[in-house]
């Protein structure tokens, strides 16, 4: 059952992060700067998710943790690069 959680709340971040980043690139009118930053979030959270797999923080594991801001990072990047090309 907690598989299901996991990979279910990536879809839900999935769904609703590329609005977020749009939002986000909208307000500070930088689509640019909004690009790296979420850029770089896809780069840290894929470096953390091996160096974190076997620890847990308030008896969650970190990948559960993780995992949805590597999505929400992904989804918004690719949506970003789709509106700036």
């Amino acid at each position: 059952i907690q598989v299901g959680y996991i990979l279910a709340l990536n879809n839900i971040v999935a769904a609703f992060a590329p609005v977020i980043w749009g939002y986000v690139a909208d307000y500070f009118r930088s689509l640019k700067y909004v690009f790296l930053m979420a850029c770089a979030t896809l780069i840290i959270s894929t470096v953390l998710l091996p160096i974190t797999a076997s620890k847990s923080i308030l008896n969650i594991p970190c990948p559960a943790i993780i995992m949805p801001i590597y999505m929400a990072a992904y989804s918004g990047a690719y949506s970003l690069l789709d509106v700036w090309v």
